[in-house]
């Protein structure tokens, strides 16, 4: 079990990152927003930073200790999103939580024995690249 899991909790690690290196973020471009971007991504990188740590001392061969890392990074995302006041990362912030509580939902299944699974792992995988390309990208536009 530890050697199909780990690539994919490694992946996470990854993933997770490379979407703390914020750059100089754009200024702030919808009028109603309260928040630069700058000062939104940062709100998140901090956050992100956080879960690192978390989830970097999570055993690879342990998938309910991995469910319940994961589960906390999306809890954090949500915590941190409460403060955003920037149009456009509030509105990827959805995206992210969801794979990442999607990706912990199926850690937990794993962890009851379900190693069938595993392969469900794919999609939340990509989805979590996919949106922490786009904020890497959105946080270091400038």
């Amino acid at each position: 079990m530890s050697r199909r899991l780990a690539p994919l909790m490694l992946t996470v690690l990854l993933l997770l990152t490379g979407c703390t290196a914020a750059g100089a973020p754009s200024p702030t471009s919808d009028p109603g927003d309260t928040q630069s971007l700058g000062d939104a991504c940062a709100t998140v990188a901090e956050t992100v930073t956080e879960a690192i740590t978390d989830f970097g001392s999570v055993d690879p061969a342990d998938p309910a200790a991995a469910a319940v890392s994961v589960a906390r990074i999306a809890e954090r995302l949500e915590a941190a999103s409460a403060s955003i006041g920037n149009s456009r990362l509030a509105a990827l912030l959805p995206q992210m939580q969801g794979a990442l509580a999607e990706f912990g939902e199926i850690m937990a299944d794993v962890a009851a024995g379900d190693l069938g699974r595993t392969a469900a792992l794919a999609g939340p995988s990509a989805r979590l690249r996919e949106s922490f390309a786009t904020f890497r990208t959105l946080c270091t536009q400038g």
